[in-house]
């Protein structure tokens, strides 16, 4: 059960009004926790994060800035994860399933 993080770069936009810079990366979040029910396969989170920089600024300065945004991102997908695998999700799924009218 691992948690792991493929980071890579965003393409730049940039707005020549304000020669502001918008950078930035893709994070994929990939869960190889399978050991619950209603998640039988591996678990794939994207999302991209962007700062804004100066035309000529060096993009490496804006790293903790992105770190502020990312890191969250992450931590909210562990608290999420922790009320997925909760048993009473589980039997409320159940309930759901078991409730449903599917006669014809």
């Amino acid at each position: 059960m691992s948690l792991t993080a493929v980071v890579t770069k965003a393409w730049p936009t940039y707005h020549p009004s304000n020669g502001l810079f918008f950078v930035g990366v893709n994070v994929v979040l990939n869960d190889d926790d399978t050991t619950y029910r209603h998640l039988p396969q591996a678990e794939q989170k994207s999302a991209d994060f962007f700062v804004a920089t100066h035309k000529g600024a060096d993009p490496e300065d804006k790293a903790a800035e992105l770190l502020s945004e990312v890191q969250p991102w992450i931590d909210a997908y562990k608290e999420e994860k922790v009320a997925h695998k909760h048993a009473k999700y589980d039997n409320m799924t159940d309930t759901v399933e078991a409730g449903l009218d599917l006669t014809e």
